[in-house]
């Protein structure tokens, strides 16, 4: 008959992480790229057979502009005819960042762009109607990556809109609401099992976050779903954490912190001799004797 046991232990550690504690600030005052080095380094055993990681907790501040840095371009083409010469002039632009609902954005474009212009929106089909006073026009992109035409209600990929009569109406409706979820990331952990739709493969996202708050309003995200990744680790003596939208786009938090707690499990085989504990057990007793 075999006095050998065997069992797994589960060791878990977690991580409570701040962003104004960070140690590296990667990008600065948008603090969604940063790293923070540990005292003591996380390691595995020899005798470890599986590592987890899961993001327990996060508050995140929705601190970030619906038009930013990475939405905020688009080219304006205008004719103006005087006789039969036609004049064409080009304007790349980069429209005032901030949180707009459609008539605000309305009232910013003739602050911006002129007097000229005539903005109307339209409640029931959720549609900016752009009209110039007296030349013609068109829409375009300067850089798909960073256009504002599918906030107006165009489409991205180098598309070019012209107006017909000094009037142009998107084929779609304006998007002036939030991103739907941010990803965080890391170059730390690598969760071996998790895909997504960008990569076509293997992704460095722990965790989505649904954007489930009002602008200036703060996302409270807990795992309820307990959802844990396995990971390859053997030490740990840092942690770098990446926030990024759909589009690989960092997160401008504009200097406003976020908190999250990370969980790492560490799956051990454990092998215990009965015998030989029972002779440790014995020699204990005596020596106390």
């Amino acid at each position: 008959m075999s006095n050998i046991i065997n069992y797994q232990s589960v060791n878990s550690s977690q991580i409570h992480l701040h962003s104004d504690n960070a140690d590296i600030y990667y990008n600065g005052s948008k603090k969604s790229s940063v790293e923070f080095f540990l005292k003591e380094p996380i390691k595995t055993e020899k005798n470890t057979i599986e590592c987890k990681l899961s993001v327990v907790s996060a508050q995140i501040p929705v601190s970030w502009y619906i038009i930013n840095e990475t939405n905020n371009n688009f080219n304006i083409t205008m004719w103006n005819y005087v006789g039969s010469i036609s004049t064409v002039s080009f304007t790349e632009c980069n429209f005032p960042l901030g949180n707009y609902t459609a008539s605000q954005f309305c009232t910013m474009w003739s602050q911006t762009f002129g007097s000229d212009w005539t903005l109307s929106y339209s409640s029931i089909s959720n549609k900016i109607t752009f009209q110039h006073a007296s030349k013609q026009f068109a829409f375009s992109d300067n850089n798909e990556y960073t256009s504002m035409l599918p906030l107006m209600g165009f489409a991205y990929k180098n598309m070019y809109y012209s107006d017909n009569a000094f009037k142009l109406v998107p084929p779609f409706p304006v998007d002036f609401g939030l991103i739907p979820r941010i990803n965080i990331k890391s170059n730390t952990f690598i969760l071996r099992h998790n895909v997504d739709s960008g990569t076509k493969g293997k992704t460095r996202t722990i965790c989505t976050v649904p954007v489930n708050a009002p602008s200036g309003g703060l996302i409270l995200y807990n795992n309820f779903s307990n959802f844990k990744g396995i990971i390859n680790i053997h030490s740990i003596n840092s942690i770098t954490i990446d926030i990024k939208d759909d589009f690989k786009n960092f997160i401008d938090f504009q200097n406003v912190d976020w908190t999250m707690t990370l969980q790492i499990d560490v799956i051990n085989d454990v092998i215990i001799d009965m015998d030989n504990l029972a002779d440790v057990y014995k020699n204990q007793i005596e020596e106390n004797l």
